[in-house]
């Protein structure tokens, strides 16, 4: 067995790290349901983020060592089916979810004092 460099994940033959696989297939599954290609990455690969078509993203997915596959969701403002199609995928291939919402703290402090 070697070990990558960068990971330390053990490899045998051509088996892929089961982290890779994951991320991989979870960027594959996200493109399809959400009917876009992913539109950002960094150098190295391990976080990629879908646009809003607005100013901004509402997806991004995190290839993390240790625990695999991390989604930070937000609003899709052009199309929430797109928001709702991302939370129901990760939720059923156990990646987990963080959901980020733009709140305004002053109209929640309101609502909850009536």
């Amino acid at each position: 067995m070697k070990k990558t460099e960068k990971t330390g994940d053990e490899m045998v033959g051509n088996h892929m790290p089961d982290t890779i696989s994951e991320f991989v297939w979870a960027i594959s599954g996200l493109t399809h349901v959400i009917g876009e290609e992913f539109t950002t990455s960094t150098d190295e690969g391990r976080i990629v983020s879908w646009s809003d078509g607005e100013s901004g993203y509402f997806l991004t997915l995190v290839m993390d060592d240790t625990s695999g596959c991390h989604a930070l969701i937000g609003d899709h403002l052009k199309d929430p089916q797109k928001t709702y199609a991302s939370i129901g995928y990760c939720y059923y291939h156990n990646i987990s979810i963080e959901l980020a919402w733009n709140v305004d703290e002053d109209e929640i402090k309101k609502e909850t004092m009536q």
